[in-house]
């Protein structure tokens, strides 16, 4: 009788399920360390150092209410801020942009986050009501800065613009130096010396040739030329003395205060 043929023994599945588990530990640490590098590399979250130009500037912490401020405060993502009828100030970033308040403005920091390097990767302002003015300094590939007012989204990369956000919600927006992509309903890309107006609704209108400020942009930015008022010339007066006429001048000293010079109407450059 011949004998039985020996089983064939089937090939196990201990190698492939190996193999698998291998390829499953390799994807989770190659996702940690992706995100450990993205971790390294991506922002982390930096305030703005406030400065008072004129008083009053209030800061309100994270949605809380409004208090006096004075330069130095350091004004956080979540923060904000505002001027009253006669204060003036600004909040500056570390990279060098900043954004001056006129009176009567009020705006909240949204976010602001800086790379490991030092290099700015995103800044969202809110531009509640007021006017303002803000420089950006040039921005790495892939970094934003954005101003909001009402329905209307300004990004910038490296430049010098103002924006009033009017009572009844209609933005008006003047390019001075750089590019400006403004968002609404539509889009358009504003150049230097271009403005725009945006009505409440968010209809952005035909950009046209930016008009005249009282104050130009240099001069938001370096000392005015303003001489100071000179005091009228006395009267000579005469006086006799042994029988002969001596003419004499009498004295007069002028001294131009900081008030007398002036700060500019709308962006002073003197902190109080």
């Amino acid at each position: 009788m011949a004998a039985a043929a020996a089983p064939v023994k089937k090939r196990g599945r201990g190698g492939l399920r190996l193999i698998v588990a291998l390829v499953i530990l390799v994807l989770i640490v190659g996702g940690l360390v992706f995100g450990l590098n993205v971790a390294a590399s991506a922002a982390t979250n930096v305030g703005a150092t406030l400065t008072v130009f004129v008083p009053t500037v209030s800061v309100a912490r994270a949605g809380g209410s409004y208090g006096a401020a004075t330069s130095g405060t350091v004004v956080e993502p979540g923060d904000s801020v505002k001027t009253d009828a006669k204060g003036r100030g600004q909040i500056r970033f570390p990279d060098g942009s900043a954004m001056r308040l006129a009176n009567a403005t009020e705006i909240a920091l949204s976010s602001a986050h800086f790379a490991k390097d030092g290099n700015l990767h995103d800044v969202s302002i809110i531009e509640k009501i007021g006017r303002t003015l803000t420089t950006v300094q040039h921005l790495a590939g892939g970094a934003s800065f954005q101003v909001v007012g009402n329905s209307t989204t300004a990004s910038v990369r490296g430049t010098l613009f103002e924006i009033v956000v009017n009572a009844d919600g209609s933005v008006l927006i003047k390019l001075f130096q750089g590019g400006l992509d403004v968002d609404g309903k539509t889009h358009i890309h504003l150049t230097a010396g271009q403005q725009v107006s945006i009505d409440p609704q968010g209809n952005i209108g035909t950009p046209g040739r930016s008009r005249r400020t009282r104050t130009t942009p240099s001069s938001a930015t370096s000392p005015p030329s303003r001489r100071p008022s000179r005091a009228p010339r006395p009267a000579p007066s005469r006086t006799m003395s042994a029988g002969h006429c001596t003419t004499a001048r009498r004295s007069s000293s002028h001294t131009a205060t900081p008030a007398a010079l002036g700060s500019g109407p709308h962006w002073p450059i003197r902190a109080a």
